[in-house]
């Protein structure tokens, strides 16, 4: 039986007047504002079925994005769905992947379901869950063809470099595996490795990504996938099956949105780094009780490891009861000790949120 998303499970039915438990942007962009993007349109066809791999104006601005063609590329509904897609295309091509921990997404259940066995992949808490390439090539060994990597890490924070991006896809090139990068968390300014990078290795690199965390619009349910023609051709077959197209109107919002990414991103990025300021200096008093486990560059969230004696579910429950401020507890992605902390919202909201966080600390941990 599969089993419902913890973290979901601990979203459900909460309403909070102060959100920092997000991995992405919230709040910062709305609806009026997207509308101002482009000139009103009277057109009735919006609302009919899109074409199944995607609207081509969108298509062709995310293919600028990484310097690719239309046929590499795949509009979905949201970044889940792309993976989704992408596992259900590759499962018979091999027996086991190879899947990173901790991820905000827990796979196990699904991929057991299409009796595809897992190797885990684990970012190591003693080394603040730092990549390790050595590691990843022990796990990710000759009976593995596909791996799925999510940098920057959500929850972590955790972030790859040049470097280790290289060792990846040369490793893959090599051994004729392939890798799904998930980059659903990036913040990035100047593109990602894999948005300069992607265009010379189709044959074995897949990258997944949404309008959801950096641009701040999850409820339009837009994503993609880029990726080799007949990767995405199979993909395609798939989504044809699931779900038909992705909804035209969203799609156009998704358009509008990346067509002023730039803009956008530089904007969110300017907030986040106001907001890890006001985090540190919140922080700084607590020493060794609550730390910060790795401060980000590019990506929208961070790790608070807890005292030993504080239970981090107990610990996000009763904040959330006593001041409607949510965090996410670690025991979510399997990370006990530990909560998720969101930096992409508004940040006098961030401040006064930190306050009430302090408040409780300093009420109930007498710090």
């Amino acid at each position: 039986m599969l089993k419902r998303n913890k973290l979901e499970e601990w979203y459900e039915g909460k309403v909070s007047q102060y959100d920092i438990s997000e991995c992405g942007m919230v709040n910062i962009i709305n609806l009026d504002q997207i509308s101002k993007l482009r000139e009103p349109e009277n057109n009735s066809s919006i609302l009919e079925y899109a074409d199944s791999k995607g609207e081509s104006d969108l298509i062709n601005e995310i293919c600028g994005i990484y310097s690719c063609h239309e046929e590499n590329v795949l509009i979905t509904n949201g970044a889940s769905e792309a993976l989704f897609i992408v596992l259900l295309s590759l499962v018979d091509k091999c027996e086991k992947i190879t899947c990173q921990s901790p991820y905000y997404n827990k796979l196990d259940g699904f991929l057991k379901k299409v009796r595809c066995s897992i190797k885990q992949f684990e970012l190591k808490s003693d080394s603040h869950f730092s990549f390790d390439f050595e590691q990843f090539k022990r796990v990710f060994s000759a009976d593995s063809n596909v791996a799925i990597l999510n940098f920057p890490n959500n929850p972590t924070g955790s972030e790859l470099n040049d470097s280790d991006y290289t060792d990846i896809i040369n490793y893959s090139e090599n051994n004729h595996k392939i890798i799904i990068f998930d980059e659903v968390a990036a913040l990035s300014t100047n593109g990602t490795y894999i948005e300069k990078n992607i265009q010379y290795h189709f044959n074995n690199c897949i990258c997944i990504n949404s309008m959801s965390k950096a641009y701040g619009v999850p409820g339009i349910r837009v994503g993609w996938i880029v990726a080799s023609k007949a990767i995405i051709k199979e993909c395609q077959a798939v989504k044809e099956l699931v779900s038909i197209c992705t909804p035209l109107l969203f799609q156009k919002m998704a358009f509008d949105i990346l067509q002023n990414r730039n803009r956008i991103i530089r904007s969110n990025r300017q907030v986040v780094q106001k907001n890890i300021t006001l985090l540190k200096q919140h922080f700084k008093h607590y020493n060794s009780l609550f730390v910060i486990n790795r401060i980000p560059k590019n990506c929208m969230c961070c790790l608070v490891e807890v005292p030993d004696l504080v239970n981090d579910y107990e610990f996000c429950a009763k904040l959330y009861e006593e001041y409607n401020v949510l965090l996410a507890p670690g025991e979510c992605f399997g990370l006990e000790g530990y909560f998720r902390l969101g930096l992409g919202i508004d940040s006098n909201a961030f401040d006064i949120a930190l306050g009430m966080v302090d408040d409780f600390i300093n009420k109930y941990y007498a710090i």
